[in-house]
C-alpha cells in the first residue's frame, strides 16, 4: 500500500530582508543580521527550507536646493 504522504519536498519559504548599506557591506553586521533573521524564522543556525532575498535599503530626502541627500539610517533604527 503506497504512503499517503507526498514524497516531494516543500518549496522553500521565501523571505525578503531589507537592510541598510552599512549592514550589507560589513561582514560582522551581516552575520549578526542573518543570525537574527534565522532566530526569528525558528531556524537557529540553518537556512534549510528558507529562500532569503536580501534587499539593500536606501532612502533619500530632497533638500530645499532640490538635491538628493541620504536619509540617516540610524534615525530609523538601522545599524549598530
Amino acid at each position: 500500500m503506497p504512503s499517503d504522504l507526498n514524497p516531494q519536498p516543500l518549496p522553500p519559504r521565501a523571505t525578503k530582508i531589507y537592510a541598510a548599506r552599512e549592514v550589507m557591506y560589513d561582514l560582522d553586521k551581516f552575520q549578526r543580521a542573518l543570525a537574527s533573521v534565522l532566530d526569528r524564522a525558528g531556524h537557529g543556525g540553518c537556512t534549510s527550507g528558507l529562500q532569503l532575498d536580501w534587499m539593500q535599503f536606501e532612502q533619500f530626502v530632497i533638500n530645499d536646493k532640490l538635491e538628493a541627500m541620504p536619509f540617516h539610517e540610524r534615525a530609523i533604527g538601522f545599524g549598530g
